[in-house]
């Protein structure tokens, strides 16, 4: 028997938490390009800082700071696809919510959350794939009358469910038209391997890292990258840190180190994550609370 879909909140912030089991049809999207979205219902965007480090033994950790203007309502989604990878991602859902909470036992509710796998921020499937996007001034993808277009945040959903490695990604990017698009993505994996995917002057750009770690936050790389440093405090601070590291670094640190470059004046940090891309950890802070973490594991596979 199927595993019934369980929903609960976990935070007063709010954050919930959702176990999805039933099929939420991704394959047939795939296809068609067609999302049927209710009235009122836009895309959600955001400024980022995000990292990944590989240099400790048996070790790889992706972190990432999901910054914003306001309160939004949460989602840790977790889906398990008959035909793809099981996955934890975060969701904003303020997409048709607002600022008020889902009510599970109403239908038009259950009905827009049936659309939280087609709008993940960021995410770690059980291969340790992990990906997570940033906001950039902007974004022109390639464009292919052969290929099917699909929205941006479906693009990390596809990568979640379809990729096991950096490079598995990148062709799944590389065979569709990614459409409404106004960011860049760090993906890494579980080998130590991670690339920054951004879409300029209808190309797509991959800048890979040389070194044990890599840092992204909310500009384009493409280009001369030591004179962009100044430009983001963010990326500066976190890319000097783990230059000191060599990219050295455990979970607990990882954490202190999105607290450092966490928001709290023009913009706010929403949540702050910790994904383990080797044992499946997941620690998350919300509304940079960051003496209280949420801490959950995704089962892997090797």
């Amino acid at each position: 028997m199927t595993p019934q879909t369980t929903w609960r909140k976990i935070d007063d912030y709010p954050l919930f938490v959702m176990d999805m089991y039933e099929d939420y049809h991704f394959d047939g999207y795939l296809k068609t390009g067609i999302l049927p979205l209710p009235p009122g219902f836009s895309l959600p965007s955001g400024g980022c800082s995000c990292f990944s480090a590989f240099n400790l033994p048996n070790q790889a950790i992706f972190g990432r700071n999901y910054d914003w203007t306001k309160n939004i309502p949460i989602l840790l989604l977790f889906t398990h696809p008959a035909n793809g990878y099981a996955s934890a991602s975060m969701v904003d859902i303020s997409p048709g919510f607002g600022t008020k909470e889902p009510v599970w036992d109403d239908t038009r509710d259950r009905l827009l959350l049936s659309l939280a796998p087609y709008i993940p921020f960021d995410g770690m499937n059980e291969r340790g794939l992990t990906v997570a996007l940033m906001k950039v001034p902007e974004a022109q993808a390639p464009v292919d009358p052969n290929k099917v277009n699909i929205i941006f945040l479906a693009a990390i959903r596809l990568m979640l469910d379809k990729a096991q490695s950096v490079d598995e990604a990148i062709s799944l990017l590389e065979a569709y038209n990614i459409i409404y698009l106004q960011q860049h993505l760090l993906i890494a994996d579980a080998l130590g391997n991670s690339a920054v995917v951004e879409f300029v002057d209808g190309e797509i750009k991959v800048i890979r890292s040389k070194k044990p770690w890599q840092v992204s936050t909310n500009f384009i790389l493409s280009g001369n990258l030591e004179s962009l440093r100044s430009l983001c405090p963010r990326y500066d601070s976190l890319n000097r840190t783990l230059e000191y590291v060599h990219g050295r670094i455990s979970t607990e640190k990882a954490m202190t180190l999105l607290k450092d470059v966490s928001q709290h004046d023009t913009g706010k940090t929403i949540y702050s994550m910790v994904y383990n891309l080797v044992s499946g950890e997941i620690d998350i802070a919300v509304d940079r609370n960051f003496d209280h973490l949420y801490h959950y594991d995704l089962k892997m596979k090797k």
